[in-house]
């Protein structure tokens, strides 16, 4: 950002702006431009066509150098498309993040505007604590092993701009999307196949017409301390589970993540954007 500034500024002396109006608007014009373009703050992601097909099992093998890390939520996140779908590959090792999303629920949005709106969304899992009575809760607390995990899979939720009008489909409702959560050693990885255009075979998809590119949008609610401390967190690999490390169950010398201490938990809420690949690009 620095380096677009001075680009724009270093050939400009302080008293050329005096006097000339049309010159002092030209330059905040492509400075304004610069900053929207370099601070907006969605991550970037390569995007590409597939090289082969990519199987919705919440499996990571099909996204080996095809994810980008973003070090301030702690997550992995690919995208890739074809001609008919846009598929997202979400994966993290965050014990807090794990847990967040069982709990409260995941949602993905998806804008075709690359502008961020929250129009098109899909949530998954429905999140446990909104309705303990699915499948996946264990008394008062929420089961997240592999087991439970899979158990998940039995409804999501269509999202739009109203929060209040949220559309719950059975997997198979679903016509054209395809999703799948799994646990792989210690981490949660999230897999979703949905169709880019809407049309009578695929009711629910991104969008209308033609784009080229994609905001993606990752979302979870507040979860109170209290209300996460039911909760396990996967066990495949020796991740472990909320309730031994509440009582301590840590390994010698490791810190105690946020959250451990009655700290409130931080919501996920950003953005990513994937430019759409043509074929053979």
């Amino acid at each position: 950002m620095k380096a677009i500034i001075g680009t724009i500024m270093s050939p400009l002396r302080p008293n050329m702006f005096f006097g000339n109006r049309g010159l002092l608007v030209t330059v905040l014009a492509l400075l304004a431009a610069a900053l929207l373009s370099g601070c907006s703050g969605a991550l970037e992601l390569a995007g590409g066509w597939p090289d082969s097909e990519i199987t919705i099992d919440g499996k990571s093998g099909d996204w080996i150098g095809a994810t980008t890390y973003d070090k301030a939520q702690d997550v992995s996140i690919g995208a890739r498309n074809d001609a008919d779908f846009l598929y997202i590959c979400f994966i993290t090792s965050n014990r807090m993040t794990q847990r967040q999303i069982i709990a409260s629920g995941l949602s993905v949005w998806l804008d075709p505007t690359g502008k961020n709106e929250k129009t098109f969304g899909i949530q998954f899992p429905i999140g446990v604590l909104r309705d303990p009575r699915r499948p996946g809760a264990q008394g008062s607390e929420v089961g997240v092993q592999r087991p439970n995990v899979d158990r998940l899979h039995t409804e999501l939720e269509i999202l739009n701009s109203d929060p209040n009008n949220r559309l719950r489909l059975s997997f198979a409702e679903l016509k054209g999307i395809e999703l799948r959560m799994n646990t792989s050693g210690s981490s949660l990885v999230y897999e979703l196949k949905v169709p880019l255009k809407q049309s009578e075979r695929y009711p629910y998809a991104i969008g209308q017409g033609e784009f080229t590119s994609v905001a993606i949008g990752f979302e979870t609610a507040l979860v109170a301390p209290e209300g996460a401390s039911r909760a396990n967190t996967p066990t495949g690999g020796g991740a472990a589970g909320i309730r031994g490390a509440a009582r301590g169950n840590r390994p010698a010398g490791a810190r105690p993540e946020a959250g451990m201490q009655g700290e409130r938990l931080e919501p996920l809420d950003f953005w990513a954007r994937v430019e759409l690949a043509k074929k053979f690009e």
